[in-house]
Parts: C-alpha cells; sequence; structure tokens
C-alpha cells in the first residue's frame, strides 16, 4: 500500500515539473529566437518569460483541479440522499409525507 502512494505522489511530482518546465522553455525559447532573430534586445525574451510564467501558471492550476480531493469516510456514516419521513406525518388516508 505504501508503494503506491509513493508512486502516485512521483508520478504527480513529475506531472508537475513537466507541466511547469516545458511552457516555461518554449515561451522562453521562443523569445531569446526572435530577439535573435529580429535584433530587438531584449524584448521577446521578457515577453516569452511572462507568456511561459502564465502558460505554467494554467497548467499548474489544471493539475491541481485534477487531483481526487481526499474525503474523510469517519464522518458521514449516513447516506446524504436518503429521506427519513417522520411516522407523526401520516394523514388520515394513511400516506406518509402528506399533510392534512
Amino acid at each position: 500500500m505504501g508503494d503506491k502512494g509513493l508512486m502516485r505522489a512521483a508520478v504527480l511530482a513529475t506531472q508537475l515539473g513537466f507541466s511547469i518546465a516545458c511552457p516555461l522553455v518554449a515561451f522562453i525559447g521562443g523569445g531569446v529566437w526572435a530577439d535573435s532573430k529580429f535584433a530587438t534586445g531584449h524584448l521577446f525574451f521578457f515577453v516569452g518569460l511572462v507568456l511561459g510564467l502564465l502558460a505554467a501558471a494554467g497548467a499548474f492550476y489544471q493539475v491541481a483541479l485534477a487531483q481526487p480531493a481526499k474525503r474523510d469516510h469517519a464522518k458521514g456514516s449516513t447516506a446524504p440522499d436518503k429521506i427519513e419521513t417522520d411516522s407523526t406525518d401520516v394523514t388520515q388516508t394513511g400516506s406518509p409525507g402528506q399533510k392534512a
């Protein structure tokens, strides 16, 4: 059981690493390439840096949302969708839940 949890943690760490590193490398690399191609100094580098950070933040957000929420099974021992009727709500016809 412990190995399964360790494997999930390793997979999540790898997924987070790639989802952050790949957009940064792509946009910064594109910015450096555009700066060398158009001789604009460091303009496209900084544009690529900002776009890479935004893309990495978006990818991180998507990975974080995709993780299942941890639930505490000890708290909810009864089913939340179960409807219990009160036996005092029985009308003269004998159908529960209808008031006279």
